[in-house]
């Protein structure tokens, strides 16, 4: 049985602002800036139509044309290289790498350096020559952790809540995900996910209950430049940790908690409810939309809607008919995002868990900002 180096200072009573750690790290190396020594090294796939020939996919150090439609070696600790006519992809987990650790995170940019000398040393020995350090960025992840108060599973309704701005919403057993093109914000249960798809006869890793594991996953090098300001491997293992921490706190806030953005074609159809309102509206004028926000209650309100997503949504579709000006509308999706907090605060007052609780908790965990030393 694995038996965890966290302390409970680390994981911790009261959820102090942590840094945030590096999950996962993709470099993406265009052709001509690396060498393949001999292609025999790596393990090929070739795939073409009947009747059709495949051109040269590079030619090796031996001189060798190589017929293949992907070249590729996936290394016992989990670091892949693959090369295709794109150029070569390498993604690596420094935290593992590093820490040796299942789940600890390496909260350290600086230990890259050393990351870097273990992952050329795996190239090395499948033939492969690059220079790591100043080799683009195409994906970094940026991640934080706590053990939490109820099992990780309960806060899938409250991640319900949340937002999601400009973003794709899907739910897993044992996870929640949000993505557009170029970021994803995940969460999940760590311990599930390290021992949930083991055979029986593996050693268990015995993680601290409820851990949740939440991912802020910077896809394309322009989003990582812009939010981290690192182009390069080099560069990312320069950055001050602070500077990290505030990228992933940052998205986790805008992105997920803020409810103020609007702009949004509409995904589901609130006629009927849009209706009502109008209805109201020639009793109460101005007032329907508050009328129906009482008639509801603030939570009973955001589940009928499927969270405050959709109830965002439904308010700017009432703007748009002008059934509320910007600025009202503006105002009452703050004020829910309010009342949400104020619920939270009733309900530890009282000792209950509810929903407002568990979202309050991951807002405070997830998006707090380390102070600078």
């Amino acid at each position: 049985m694995y038996i965890s180096r966290h302390s409970s200072q680390k994981m911790g009573q009261g959820h102090p602002a942590q840094l945030a750690g590096i999950d996962k790290v993709e470099v993406s190396i265009r052709p001509g800036a690396f060498t393949v020594k001999d292609h025999n090294l790596l393990d090929a796939t070739l795939r073409r139509k009947a009747g059709t020939e495949v051109p040269p996919l590079l030619t090796d150090g031996n001189g060798v044309d190589v017929y293949a439609t992907k070249l590729h070696h996936n290394a016992v600790d989990g670091t892949t290289f693959d090369v295709d006519g794109r150029g070569l992809l390498v993604s690596l987990n420094p935290s593992k790498l590093h820490t040796r650790h299942p789940f600890e995170l390496l909260t350290d940019p600086s230990q890259l350096m050393q990351v870097a000398s273990h992952v050329m040393g795996l190239a090395g020995a499948v033939g492969l020559d690059f220079d790591l350090m100043g080799a683009p960025l195409y994906r970094v992840d940026p991640a934080k952790q706590a053990v939490v108060s109820d099992p990780p599973a309960q806060y899938g309704q409250a991640l319900r809540y949340a937002r999601g701005t400009r973003m794709t919403r899907k739910e897993y057993p044992d996870g929640y995900l949000f993505h557009n093109r170029n970021r994803e914000l995940c969460f999940y249960d760590k311990a599930r996910q390290l021992n949930g798809s083991r055979k029986r006869s593996a050693t268990p890793v015995l993680v601290p209950d409820n851990l949740l594991r939440a991912e802020v996953r910077l896809i394309r090098n322009d989003t990582i430049a812009k939010d981290t300001g690192c182009t390069t491997y080099g560069e990312l293992a320069n950055v001050d940790p602070l500077t990290l921490a505030t990228a992933y706190s940052r998205n986790m806030d805008r992105l997920l908690f803020d409810p103020l953005n609007a702009g949004q074609q509409l995904a589901i159809s609130f006629e009927d409810d849009l209706a009502f309102v109008d209805q109201l509206a020639t009793r109460y004028k101005r007032q329907a939309l508050d009328v129906y926000e009482r008639m509801h209650g603030t939570l009973n309100l955001l589940e009928l809607h499927g969270g405050l997503e959709g109830y965002t949504r439904f308010v700017w579709a009432l703007h748009d008919r002008g059934g509320v000006s910007r600025s009202a509308a503006y105002r009452k999706l703050s004020r829910i995002r309010r009342d949400l907090r104020e619920r939270a605060t009733l309900d530890t007052l009282r000792g209950q868990r509810s929903v407002a609780t568990r979202l309050e908790e991951i807002r405070h965990i997830f998006t707090a900002i380390p102070d600078a030393a």
